[in-house]
């Protein structure tokens, strides 16, 4: 196979533009305006509206290109569009030779007889995407998510393109993949289907696998007899050192078997090592090697066990037969336009979901399936993925053929890219939209869910089943298995749990809940004040600002709304780095308090995913880490939460339950401690003593009563709880609860004393304070700097050492040119507690 790659320089044009701009491929046309300098950042301030007027524009990319003669000697001549955004007219020398409808999916066109020796021109006229569905919503209403331009369920775009509420309105138009031509005469191969299965010990550890491996070619018929006997294929499977453990030979069309016995199994993180081994595919033609591919392969078991318990029915993973309490976030894509996103940006967010004791993300279905390298990542990381179709809070026209036969190709090229990952847990069928079906207020409902049947429960699961047969299918997020029975309800299935933040109930509320698996629920707050700083002046330095509020996309009210949770907690602060700053303390406390519930009822709750990990663009939302990679207090929280070990309780009033947890496969011989310590550093009562954490377990260990040591308000203001957890020497988990709401509590002001020293690899700075500091937060002013732990207490007498190691140091010369040094830091850094933010 030859190819002719067209990445690189091409031409864009429009009725809007003066002349035409020179512009790279794979890009966008938003991305190209904006390195042009034809137009402003989007994010900076208002300039959103800009582009959303854009955004009913059409463009056309051009490209001259040059074909050898010998090339058209070739039997098969194919134009590749690994994603074309989205509506578009290719034109190869003035000929058209494929219209485009969906951003999500390959297009492979025939192209013979249309290239030519010598000079060719390609031409992809795009149509503004906003027209299209402006267009189609006023011939045909389709109920959707309220906040989005109305007419995205007609058009199979990404639709947080069209605004979602926590992303901007800015439906960008591309060649956003690889375009290419590729030239062969008898076949190329097109994807493996890969299946495995085990033999197993009395012990259920796997010995042994059976590996299905079925080829599929792209084949030029002509050449090719019917029964393909000039067709053979060549299978090795190499481990990590690349020596063979398995080959094997077949006919195309035969189903063939690779046997390992014992092999190496990939492990999600936390249970064990990520093991790949590679799977090499060679294709012959009368025993002449025509194409050759690799792709990496993990011998892993999964399944979703549904048993029925005393709750209802389980929804419990398990991987090489092991029970996985699922943690993680749900993930978004990283950017509104697609072009500024990368390998390296992705690996970086999915090293802070491993420092974060992530073991899942779930890929949200209102964006895009994500570059190759994501899953790739994952792969190598052993972060398991939920991921869902690209299907999310809208209604479908599924009964045009031409949008049926549409999605079906989009659901078979998805399957053939993802279905082989090690890391794919699941496919899921959409985003919330079964129970939308039963709880909107939805104009001829019973004819829109024939709708969602036929697409959700009938057409996807049969492209499945040829596609995807070894997967787990699960029909929509919530669901109780389909059929609108009960679509968010805590017997069986997962759950979406908004009354915390949507209606504004408090904290305590998620002690009520108890789901079976909790995929979404959350809290808002501000992204860091260095990351709003690169995108608002001073004058909008309000949370009620125009510019603020433009960056706050779940409605006019979503602003007050998290004051109405700070006043929930905290009393109002002095200033807008304050109101920052709490805004980030109030929702990490609030997916504390529900993710350390849901992992105290471990058995009956089996995963949490909160939402969200990510942004795409600065914003007030959901997310633990901002659009500028910057953690906000949740990400650093969520890596105690997740901790696998991890010492936790409930308090009521005085009276506190003790719950340790540990989601490993091995039981541990722990030390659980606590003490009751007031504000001024004495230690009013303690304990100590061993336990037995055993493997797959939540234990409610200790119950203690305060009341004596505690015995009015006064008191429960100024006094806290301390639990640890230690193996050995070493601190396993610790955590840390109080008496009463922070806005009551008896806070004296005091000063953090920041001492810091340099070592060979490392930098020491080390923290103490005359007073109590609740919640101390440090941040570096000027320079991009990463700070290891962060939003911690401190009690007089005490020190806290933060150590900024070999990785950081790394990390901090490469972001800003130069090395960190402890004077540096001195300078730079600052603090803020709780009580600091107080008028």
């Amino acid at each position: 196979m030859h190819k002719i790659d067209l990445a690189g320089d091409w031409k864009l044009s429009s009725s809007i533009l003066d002349n035409e701009v020179k512009v790279k491929v794979p890009g966008s046309v938003f991305n190209d305006l904006i390195n042009s300098e034809i137009m402003p950042d989007p994010y900076y301030r208002l300039n959103e509206q800009k582009f959303t007027e854009i955004s009913f524009s059409d463009f056309t990319y051009t490209k001259a290109f040059t074909v050898n003669s010998d090339l058209l000697n070739h039997q098969c001549q194919e134009l590749v569009l690994d994603g074309v955004d989205t509506l578009a007219n290719i034109y190869l020398n003035d000929e058209l030779i494929q219209e485009t409808d969906n951003m999500h999916r390959t297009y492979a066109i025939n192209v013979k007889g249309v290239l030519k020796s010598g000079k060719n021109t390609i031409a992809i006229e795009l149509k503004s995407p906003s027209s299209a569905v402006e267009n189609a919503e006023q011939n045909n209403h389709l109920p959707q998510f309220t906040i989005s331009m109305p007419g995205i369920g007609h058009i199979r775009k990404a639709h947080y393109m069209f605004g979602w509420d926590w992303g901007p309105i800015l439906p960008d138009l591309g060649i956003h993949r690889s375009a290419y031509f590729r030239f062969y005469d008898e076949a190329v191969l097109d994807s493996n289907l890969i299946g495995q299965i085990f033999s197993e010990n009395s012990s259920g550890e796997i010995t042994a696998a059976d590996i299905f491996i079925d080829t599929n070619c792209k084949i030029f018929e002509d050449e090719i007899s019917e029964d393909y006997t000039e067709l053979n294929l060549k299978y090795e499977l190499c481990d990590e050192d690349n020596q063979i453990v398995a080959e094997a030979n077949s006919s195309y069309g035969e189903q063939v078997k690779l046997n390992i016995n014992n092999p190496n199994l990939w492990w999600p993180v936390g249970f064990g090592y990520p093991y790949l081994y590679t799977l090499k595919t060679k294709l012959y033609y009368k025993g002449e090697l025509i194409d050759y591919k690799e792709e990496k392969l993990g011998i892993r078991k999964i399944e979703l066990r549904q048993d029925p318990d005393q709750w209802g029915e389980k929804f419990e993973f398990r991987v090489n037969n092991l029970p996985i309490f699922i943690k993680g976030a749900n993930y978004i894509p990283e950017d509104n336009i697609l072009s500024r996103t990368s390998k390296e940006r992705t690996k970086k967010l999915l090293d802070d979901c491993i420092a974060s004791n992530f073991n899942t993300i779930r890929v949200w279905g209102g964006g895009i399936y994500p570059e190759d390298y994501f899953f790739e990542l994952c792969d190598e990381m052993g972060i398991l993925v939920w991921q869902d179709f690209m299907f999310a809070c809208a209604t479908y026209e599924i009964y045009d053929e031409k949008f049926a036969d549409s999605v079906r190709a989009e659901i078979a090229d998805a399957c053939k890219r993802i279905r082989n990952h090690a890391s794919l847990l699941l496919f899921c069928g959409n985003n919330e939209m079964e129970a939308s079906h039963v709880d909107w207020e939805m104009p001829d409902r019973d004819k829109n869910k024939q709708k969602y049947l036929k697409l959700f429960e009938d057409l996807i699961p049969k492209v499945l089943e040829n596609e995807a047969p070894y997967n787990i299918y699960w029909p929509s997020s919530p669901s109780s298995g389909g059929g609108f029975d009960d679509p968010n309800g805590e017997s069986k299935g997962d759950m979406h749990y908004w009354g915390v933040w949507h209606s504004t109930l408090p904290f305590k509320e998620y002690k009520n809940i108890n789901p079976r698996f909790m995929s979404e629920f959350g809290l808002q707050s501000f992204p860091a004040l260095e990351t709003l700083e690169k995108y608002i002046e001073n004058e909008d330095k309000n949370i009620f600002s125009k510019v603020m509020e433009n960056h706050q996309k779940a409605g006019p009210d979503s602003n007050q709304r998290i004051l109405n949770y700070v006043s929930q907690l905290y009393r109002y602060p002095e200033d807008f780095r304050s109101v920052i700053y709490i805004s980030q303390l109030v929702q990490a406390e609030g997916i504390k308090y529900g993710v350390e519930h849901w992992r105290q009822i471990s058995g009956r709750c089996m995963g949490i995913l909160y939402w969200q990990l990510n942004d795409c663009w600065p914003v007030a939302s959901w997310s633990s880490i901002d659009y500028l990679g910057k953690w906000k207090a949740l990400q650093y929280y969520s890596r105690d939460f997740y901790n696998p070990q991890l010492v936790s309780a409930f308090v009521d009033d005085t009276k506190v339950n003790v719950y340790v947890s540990n989601d490993a496969a091995e039981s541990k011989n722990l030390v659980l401690s606590w003490e009751l310590l007031s504000f001024s550093g004495e230690q009013v009562d303690s304990a100590q003593f061993e336990i037995e954490a055993k493997c797959f377990n939540t234990e409610l260990v200790q119950t203690l009563d305060f009341s004596d040591n505690l015995p009015d308000d006064q008191a429960k203001e100024s006094h806290l709880l301390r639990l640890k957890i230690c193996e050995g020497k070493n601190l396993i988990s610790s955590n840390t609860y109080y008496f009463a709401p922070v806005k009551y509590m008896n806070l004296e002001k005091g000063e953090v004393n920041i001492d810091v020293q340099e070592n060979k690899d490392e930098i020491v700075m080390s923290l103490n304070s005359s007073a109590f500091m609740k919640s101390v937060e440090l941040r570096a002013e000027g320079i991009d700097l990463f700070i290891p732990q962060n939003y911690f207490d401190i009690l007089p007498g005490e020190e806290k050492h933060i150590i900024f190691g070999k990785t950081e140091l790394e990390e901090f010369k490469e972001n800003n040119g130069y090395p960190l040094s402890k004077d540096l830091l001195k300078e730079k850094i600052k603090y803020l507690s709780v009580v600091d933010t107080y008028k």
